[in-house]
């Protein structure tokens, strides 16, 4: 059994280039998928979070692990490979955060309800319905394997000024990773001011 240490990875802060790119298909169903998904798993509940996707730990691959536990009344913890979503139905207003964004907060529309066909650790093709946060949960990890993020989904000037805001909150860190981020964000947010401008 692995230590908990060597389980463990950095979460990639958007915006990371591995963030910004599409996913690959998973077509090996194999030993070291399962250990990736053991390790996903343990990152994640670590952070704490509800949902981790293979691409913010630097896996460019199509396959996220999410688990409502203790915030929804039945905690299912759902692995899901080369996920799609089939049906998505009504709307509301979701209230998110975001492992690779510490500490920013995003109100952002979503399907209120989605039926997701995906595959199991195993390979095997299942659908599920999930509802509510899992929904919402599920919509916001495959974002992730899309290559967005939930400012995508915000007005070209609430994106702009939410980037704003989440860069000057990174200032405050004297760390070489939030310099980094900010390195990377700084030139995104002078495209976004230009698409809100127009």
């Amino acid at each position: 059994m692995k230590s908990d240490d060597t389980l463990l990875l950095p979460i990639l802060e958007w915006p990371h280039p591995i963030l910004r790119s599409p996913a690959q298909p998973i077509e090996r169903f194999d030993q070291a998928l399962t250990d990736r998904i053991e390790q996903m798993w343990h990152i994640m509940y670590h952070a704490p979070g509800i949902g981790l996707a293979a691409p913010q730990i630097a896996d460019p691959r199509r396959l996220f692990v999410m688990d409502c536990g203790g915030r929804v009344s039945d905690p299912r913890p759902l692995v899901c490979a080369n996920p799609n979503i089939i049906r998505a139905e009504g709307e509301l207003d979701s209230t998110e955060g975001c492992l690779s964004f510490p500490e920013l907060s995003v109100v952002v529309p979503r399907a209120a309800s989605i039926t997701l066909r995906a595959q199991d650790e195993l390979g095997t093709w299942f659908v599920i319905e999930l509802e509510g946060l899992e929904a919402v949960c599920a919509q916001h990890e495959i974002d992730h394997l899309e290559g967005r993020s939930f400012l995508d989904l915000l007005e070209p000037l609430e994106r702009s000024a939410t980037l704003h805001s989440y860069i000057e909150g990174l200032r405050g860190s004297n760390t070489v990773t939030s310099q980094e981020t900010i390195s990377r964000a700084e030139p995104l947010l002078a495209e976004y001011l230009m698409l809100a401008l127009k």
